[in-house]
């Protein structure tokens, strides 16, 4: 069932058959409520840049293993083709850059752990 608003908006504006512009709807809240509603719009964009911050940690940390294991994989891959017995010096080699990763997840745990949105 639909109700009729018989043309007010909130906290009694009226509208005069027509939509109210936010701007006008949000000037009509009382005081409380217009803080309330800033201090949410405040706590989630700086909750959003932390977490875009914690996943830019990740990432960088993640695309630099990536480029080095492209270059180590590769000539580990000629090194193996050539000489026999050398698995586990290319497997060492390809394991000593997933530390970046690792620390890419060390500084977003702090980064979420540290700072408050």
């Amino acid at each position: 069932m639909k109700t009729k608003n018989n043309g007010m908006g909130p906290g009694g504006t009226k509208l005069a058959g027509r939509r109210a512009a936010p701007s006008e709807w949000f000037k009509s809240f009382p005081r409380a409520v217009k803080q309330e509603v800033n201090e949410v719009v405040e706590a989630s964009i700086g909750t959003g840049l932390i977490g875009m911050a914690a996943a830019a940690a990740i990432a960088v940390g993640a695309l630099g293993t990536a480029w080095a294991q492209s270059s180590i994989g590769s000539a580990g891959m000629g090194l193996m083709a050539e000489k026999e017995g050398k698995e586990g010096q290319v497997l060492l080699l390809m394991a000593i850059p997933e530390t970046m990763v690792i620390l890419g997840f060390v500084v977003a745990y702090l980064i979420l752990t540290t700072l408050k949105g």
